[in-house]
């Protein structure tokens, strides 16, 4: 059997939502495609402001009769706030979903066996990483290595997977977060569309997502200022061990290239830039 990796997602908030407008509403209000929109199906897609900046990123489960929106952790009564005040006329009925559920998301595979008798799986692109996520009734063990929060960190920021309140936070655009496979360029409007259908257009992404090797621990859960011959650049909004990801201004943006923190004068250099259109 192949080695896989899983995390615990029974963190992530949910929100139920209910009626027959559900489909057409999320159509119109966040960023990708719910034409076909089907059961069984998860569909990624955004909240984004009027200023086209990042509310978060939920990940729909159609359900048959209502759908499950997936938020970031603790972030689901801000989405649900959000999306209410767009609810007008519309057949929608949102709630916290507070039945006790256990959900896992398995990397780099599709899981077709049963692991429990009350388990669902459900094929899932997370972040451009082809996963599975489980759902259960019951609190189940898995074949395979649980990430702790440390490895999923450090496997977060290898692959440039934001995270609420480090990257996911209005001062981007998902643009700028590489979540291109995230957005329909072919529907109509939907909340922030111009500003993404600008930036798009003209080629306005100010800021490219990338990846740094640190050549110091650096204290978690802190932001720091990237600098280049003392002109910020950039922030590094992550760091794990000797890795971090960060939002650096497009033109200097290069691989292998050397920066400095404001903060420490620690240096870091530049491995990977993940702004590649799809």
């Amino acid at each position: 059997m192949k080695n896989l990796n899983y995390v615990n997602f029974s963190s992530h908030g949910i929100i139920k939502m209910v009626g027959n407008d559900s489909a057409d509403f999320l159509h119109r209000i966040s960023t990708n495609d719910f034409r076909k929109f089907s059961k069984d199906t998860i569909q990624p897609t955004i909240l984004i402001t009027e200023k086209g900046r990042m509310l978060d990123v939920v990940f729909v489960l159609h359900c048959g009769e209502y759908f499950l929106l997936f938020t970031s952790p603790n972030n689901e009564n801000n989405v649900i706030q959000w999306l209410q005040k767009f609810i007008i006329m519309e057949d929608i009925q949102l709630e916290i979903f507070k039945e006790k559920k256990y959900s896992y998301l398995i990397f780099e595979n599709t899981i077709k066996e049963k692991t429990s008798p009350t388990a669902k799986t459900f094929s899932l692109n997370y972040y451009g990483i082809s996963s599975t996520l489980l759902i259960s009734d019951n609190n189940i063990e898995l074949p395979y290595h649980q990430f702790d929060e440390n490895e999923f960190e450090y496997f977060r920021i290898q692959n440039g997977i934001p995270a609420i309140h480090k990257e996911i936070s209005e001062h981007y655009n998902p643009l700028e977060l590489n979540l291109w496979n995230y957005i329909s360029f072919k529907k109509g409007c939907y909340i922030g569309q111009e500003v993404i259908a600008r930036l798009d257009t003209y080629d306005k992404i100010q800021r490219r997502l990338c990846t740094f090797k640190i050549s110091e621990n650096l204290e978690k859960e802190k932001q720091y200022t990237i600098i280049q011959e003392n002109e910020e650049v950039g922030t590094l909004t992550s760091n794990s061990s000797v890795v971090g990801l960060g939002l650096i201004k497009t033109k200097f943006a290069e691989t292998e290239k050397i920066f400095l923190l404001k903060e420490n004068n620690i240096s870091l250099k530049l491995e990977k830039n993940f702004q590649e259109k799809k």
